[in-house]
């Protein structure tokens, strides 16, 4: 709710202004690159959405992981075959403990796969196992789901949990988000721009915030891509995931016709 409001403010302040929502957040727009993800489902499921992105020009893959070890590994492998050049990250959604995510990274350590970050290995409230993990592997470990604020961010910061937070609009809000950055960014953290299955307005709007900011280092905006009629009609998202909000001229750019 709070997320909700706040946008539709910020929009309306930037189109009182005559300017792009971006601006608000800095001088210039930076053009930003989605990653896509590969949800947990079984192996040829896996395989089909790999080769189906890879085709459509997506270079950065985040697999979900955290249910099945065995069937996680073999996963990530398969979108390593069939995606030979392409960046993975993991995402484990609080699935695993700190002991059985250092075994899962030596597992695919033998196979010769090195993620290229690791997203919430355990459950939120564990910071100890965060920092354990963290502390195991040169591997950036990303803490999503346990920072929701600007407190639990800073709790973060102080314990050296993590090397990199998530930044979620529908988590804290547009004004909270905006904290959280430049907390993280001041600490030296860095950052990704994420959201939940949104419809296209509120992606576009966490783009906005990373586009003027310009300190985020991994982009994870892909829902338009899992909602029916988002992604095709979006004016500044191309087929391969890459906003380009610089044609926006007013608030964020994305209206829905009634």
């Amino acid at each position: 709710m709070i997320a909700a409001v706040e946008m539709a403010l910020f929009d309306a302040l930037a189109r009182q202004f005559g300017c792009p929502l971006w601006k608000l957040f800095g001088p210039r727009c930076r053009k930003l690159r989605t990653d896509i993800t590969i949800v947990i489902a079984d192996l040829a499921e896996t395989q089909d959405a790999a080769r189906r992105f890879y085709r459509k020009g997506f270079r950065q893959f985040k697999v979900k992981v955290g249910r099945d070890f065995d069937l996680d590994v073999a996963r990530v492998a398969a979108v390593r075959k069939l995606a030979p050049k392409a960046v993975i990250y993991l995402d484990a959604n609080q699935g695993f403990s700190a002991v059985t995510t250092l075994k899962f990274l030596k597992a695919l350590k033998r196979l010769k796969i090195r993620p290229a970050l690791l997203e919430q290995p355990v459950p939120r409230a564990d910071l100890d196992g965060l920092k354990k993990i963290s502390r195991s592997t040169d591997i950036p470990v990303c803490a999503d789901e346990s920072v929701r604020s600007l407190s639990d961010a800073t709790a973060i910061i102080r314990a050296k949990a993590a090397k990199v937070i998530s930044v979620k609009l529908m988590k804290s809000g547009l004004v909270e988000a905006w904290r959280i950055a430049r907390a993280a960014k001041a600490a030296g953290l860095k950052l990704m721009i994420s959201g939940m299955m949104e419809s296209s307005l509120a992606m576009t709007a966490s783009a906005h915030l990373a586009a003027g900011l310009g300190c985020f280092s991994y982009v994870d905006l892909d829902t338009p891509f899992f909602i029916r009629g988002n992604a095709a009609g979006h004016k500044y998202l191309s087929a391969k995931g890459e906003y380009d909000l610089s044609a926006v001229k007013r608030g964020i750019g994305v209206t829905f016709k009634g």
